[in-house]
């Protein structure tokens, strides 16, 4: 084996010995976290280098759009949502299948929505770093939604993080 190779051979050892589902459940909601509080310190280091009164509704609305999308995503348990609670209670697999599509409509708006904003102020001339700021923010805010919901335990992992919120 060649000398740089060599030199990887210990991190080829570790990953394929690590405990990936124990650094899934213990690291990914910090990740979802850090995630969460770059997004909005996206949005706040484009609140304060704008002009007083320069910064409206439009700029805002994706990122709470994508926030409330990644809060209603994590309001259905994982358990819920699989196949399994499909074979048990139709009628409520049917109401969770409604909420996580209205949860989806709600994540595309705001993909879109800041889309919007960024062609919009491109096309006003303005800043472009104001549709780049929310696009980085929606974006950031949707991935940690997502990150959370799929590595928060469930009830079939063991763990008794999850409780519903919100009773289907």
């Amino acid at each position: 084996m060649p000398g740089p190779l060599r030199a990887c051979a210990p991190l080829a050892e570790w990953l394929a010995s690590a405990d990936w589902r124990g650094l899934k459940a213990r690291y990914g909601p910090v990740a979802a976290g850090g995630c969460f509080g770059a997004a909005w310190a996206a949005f706040a280091d484009n609140l304060v280098t704008r002009a007083p009164g320069g910064y409206g509704a439009p700029q805002v609305l994706p990122g709470v759009a994508a926030a409330l999308a990644a809060l209603m995503l994590n309001l259905v348990h994982r358990d819920d949502a699989s196949d399994a609670a499909r074979d048990t209670d139709a009628a409520r697999a049917r109401r969770v299948r409604l909420w996580l599509l209205l949860c989806y409509v709600c994540a595309a708006a705001a993909a879109v929505g800041a889309v919007v904003v960024m062609v919009a102020g491109v096309a006003a001339e303005r800043r472009a770093e104001d549709g780049v700021a929310v696009i980085l923010q929606t974006m950031l805010l949707l991935a940690s939604g997502l990150l959370f919901y799929k590595t928060r335990a469930s009830e079939a992992d063991g763990g008794d993080f999850g409780v519903p919120l919100v009773s289907f």
